[in-house]
């Protein structure tokens, strides 16, 4: 039987971790790609009301909270000395199991050798205007309750989206719609996919700076997701369209 790790026993990576880290980024960025493809499809044109692509938005929201969690779930196989391929990892039978935020910031502050959560600065935004994030503010690890309460809101809307049951939720704070019916509007699930997309990069950077790895770039999420303006050709897309509103996240 294999006996179940404590969260005491995360450490940082070490020089025999790094083949295992740069698989585990490398998975991590193609489930964010899932998204952002989304998102650069839903740029292709402009849509207004109960379109078919503004399916794409629960979606969106879905693949951008599994990226999160399976980062996280395969940190823990590599500190548990479980780890054989990025994605495969069944916790199923160990303790400390899933990706809430409190679970995440068990795994990642030792790993980070104390760096996160502190070390956490995300652009964020309060609300949107069609496909658009506004009113942008920034969330830090500092602000360790605020920024729970923000992922965890954005799990349990995926977890409605999984489950088909959008109408029931009465508490999830980023469930807000103007639309006459039961929808995720497209500048909403951006805000997801930016807020994700943020964390993961900076906690690659944290997580490889305490293992002193070189090259972290190389394991980072490529720096034009979180352009105000990415570049032609993005994900082979002639002109991608602005991804957030149009100011770069952090990076």
């Amino acid at each position: 039987m294999t006996m179940a790790t404590t969260p005491s026993s995360y450490r940082p990576l070490g020089p025999a971790d790094r083949d295992n880290f740069a698989q585990l980024c490398q998975h991590t960025r193609e489930g964010f790609e899932d998204a952002l493809d989304l998102v650069l499809i839903h740029n292709e044109r402009e849509v207004r009301g109960r379109q078919p692509r503004a399916s794409l938005n629960p979606l969106i929201v879905l693949l951008s909270v599994a990226a999160w969690e399976r980062f996280v779930i395969d940190l823990k196989a590599i500190a548990r000395g479980h780890f054989e391929a990025a994605g495969v990892y069944d916790e199923t039978r160990q303790n400390d199991r899933g990706a809430r935020f409190a679970t995440a910031v068990r795994v990642l502050g030792p790993m980070s050798a104390g760096r996160l959560p502190e070390a956490w600065s995300v652009r964020t935004f309060e609300a949107w205007s069609g496909k658009t994030p506004t009113n942008p503010y920034t969330l830090t690890g500092k602000e360790t309750a605020r920024l729970e309460a923000e992922v965890e809101s954005w799990r349990a809307l995926r977890n409605k989206v999984a489950h088909w049951c959008l109408p029931q939720d009465g508490a999830t704070a980023n469930w807000r719609s103007d639309a006459a019916t039961h929808t995720i509007q497209s500048g909403q699930a951006r805000i997801a996919l930016s807020l994700f997309l943020q964390l993961v990069d900076q906690a690659i950077v944290a997580l490889a700076e305490a293992a002193d790895f070189v090259d972290v770039d190389k394991l980072r999420l490529p720096a034009s997701w979180f352009s105000a303006e990415p570049p032609p050709g993005l994900r082979g897309v002639a002109n991608p369209g602005v991804l957030w509103d149009g100011e770069p996240l952090t990076w």
